[in-house]
């Protein structure tokens, strides 16, 4: 509902724009176009400024509409990105610095809580790391064996091909 408000607010203002250029600076609506005050012109002798200037004022209505309403609904949506992001229960980064409340940092026992705690989240991450990099080599050695194996399979299909071929001549 947001897009279709949007793309008619858009063409609105181009109508809304379109209007007053077509529109005399001196009064005469469509002076350009035969409407400024002949009695053969497009609109009639005062048709031209008449219609244009209440198609003008009807169309800015309109315009101030979808404007109000664009601004309601966008201003209804308060979501975010992070509105579906897991909580985390851990009080202190991995960086190991310390976020704990002035009362207990001055105490040592909040200190060394901290310490504790960034020392073990440092350990989790040193171990992670580790068996991502055995995983890693492990894959890599799959990967190098596999080629070799094909490669082999290739070149025993190449000589079997030039075997084959030598054969039928």
């Amino acid at each position: 509902m947001l897009t279709f408000i949007a793309i008619a607010h858009v063409i609105i203002a181009i109508i809304l724009v379109t209007l007053i250029l077509l529109q005399d600076s001196k009064g005469g609506a469509m002076g350009v176009l035969g409407g400024g005050g002949s009695s053969n012109s497009v609109f009639g002798s005062t048709g031209a400024s008449n219609f244009l200037v209440k198609a003008t004022r009807a169309v800015a209505i309109l315009f101030a509409v979808t404007c109000f309403v664009l601004a309601y609904m966008t201003s209804q949506k308060s979501s975010s990105v992070f509105d579906g992001a897991p909580t985390t229960t851990m009080g202190t980064p991995a960086t190991g610095t310390n976020t704990a409340t002035p009362k207990a940092a001055t105490g040592a026992a909040g200190a060394t809580d901290t310490k504790t705690t960034a020392v073990n989240t440092a350990a989790d991450v040193k171990a992670t790391a580790e068996k991502t990099a055995t995983d890693a080599k492990a894959a890599v050695g799959t990967v190098a064996a596999d080629a070799e194996k094909a490669a082999a399979d290739a070149k025993a299909a190449a000589e079997k091909a030039a075997a084959e071929k030598a054969i039928s001549n």
